[in-house]
């Protein structure tokens, strides 16, 4: 495979005047992908709890075992995948940087007829990141852009497609076949947002580092601008707040859960998020958005898991997390009582080993003081 500085070396602005550039984008790509590979580690790491709770649930025994057999290659192949899917990652990165025309999203599967399936769960993927991650996705673009000297190279280089082709060569050349991949790449979507949209948050962080010395009047010392709300206004990202807040939440509220739980996320958590999007706190939407994933693997739990040995120890920082979020939100005491008390009953049943009521995926959610 053709290194970046190769393929630099034959781009419209020839290698003499990138080499330095060549370097910034080689660190750049192993930086992303070691953040990647982390990334993947927490996703599966909920999709193992999800196969397992829905493998206790079911009632065919044929399904009970499939989904009992992934979560098992999961088991044994975790490592394996988050290494091949950060080498994938860097191949494609590669080749977009290489000015490679990027393949529709319907050439990537392998086997015809049947792939329209796995084309649509990845498409799910790529959308779910691009609604929230819009802003910072342009950011890095132009970032790449100008460190390549390709504008289209660094627009393409910087879509969620890239990772989405990653993930397709990296289950495919693990051995999960076509049905193991179509239910892994489903069970990934709630978990996109939290855990691989913070890789690409950080990743415009680095790349505004870079640009740190040349913008003008900003002194060495002092932060660049915040990432992924590069040139965004506060009127734009107001009027951005509630795409980004469903496109943040839709994942989780399409799964079956306790009442209370759908409610915070609904209206509470949803509240909250449009507040700090508004307002341009990567860290808080960043910290809003694990709260939400950590809040929605807490009540899923399946009776007997192993996962309730981590909930003892999870919980205590799932509980700050949420009055931190309650107190940005400037929620009334009685409220948080009233949500806190109702988290602590379904958490005790998980405890005890009881699985906790949940009401249907997307149903009529009532929420006091809100729609």
């Amino acid at each position: 495979m053709a290194t970046i500085d190769d393929r630099l070396k034959f781009s419209g602005g020839g290698y003499a005047d990138h080499g330095e550039n060549a370097k910034l984008l080689v660190q750049s790509r192993d930086r992303v992908s070691a953040r990647l590979r982390q990334a993947l580690r927490g996703v599966l790491a909920g999709i193992r709890s999800d196969l397992l709770r829905r493998g206790d649930l079911a009632q065919a025994r044929e399904q009970r075992h499939f989904l009992y057999g992934i979560r098992d290659a999961l088991l044994e192949s975790g490592v394996r995948l988050e290494s091949l899917v950060a080498r994938h990652w860097c191949r494609e990165f590669d080749a977009a940087i290489g000015g490679r025309p990027a393949p529709r999203l319907s050439v990537l599967s392998l086997d015809g007829s049947g792939d329209r399936e796995e084309e649509l769960a990845l498409q799910a993927i790529a959308e779910r990141l691009r609604g929230q991650y819009a802003v910072a996705l342009a950011a890095i673009g132009r970032h790449l852009a100008a460190l390549s000297g390709q504008d289209r190279a660094g627009a393409d280089s910087a879509a969620p497609e890239v990772l989405c082709r990653a993930l397709c060569g990296a289950f495919s050349e693990a051995a999960f076949g076509r049905p193991a991949r179509l239910e892994l790449l489903r069970c990934m979507l709630p978990y996109v947002g939290a855990e691989f949209g913070a890789v690409y948050d950080e990743w415009g962080g680095q790349l505004a580092n870079l640009d740190r010395s040349a913008e003008p009047g900003r002194g060495p010392g002092q932060p660049p601008a915040l990432a992924g709300h590069d040139g965004a206004s506060a009127a734009q990202r107001r009027e951005h707040a509630p795409v980004a807040a469903e496109a943040a939440l839709a994942g989780f509220l399409a799964l079956p859960l306790p009442a209370v739980a759908a409610q915070l996320l609904h209206g509470e958590w949803r509240a909250l998020l449009l507040r700090v999007h508004a307002e341009g706190d990567r860290d808080a939407w960043n910290a809003a958005c694990a709260a939400a994933g950590e809040l929605v693997w807490s009540v899923r739990i399946a009776p007997g898991s192993p996962e309730r040995k981590k909930l003892v120890g999870r919980l205590p920082n799932l509980l700050k997390q949420l009055h931190d979020g309650f107190e940005r939100l400037g929620l009334d005491a009685g409220r948080r009582v009233e949500l806190l008390d109702a988290l602590f009953g379904v958490h005790a049943a998980i405890l005890r080993g009881d699985p906790p009521p949940a009401i249907p995926a997307r149903a009529r959610i009532s929420v006091p003081g809100g729609a």
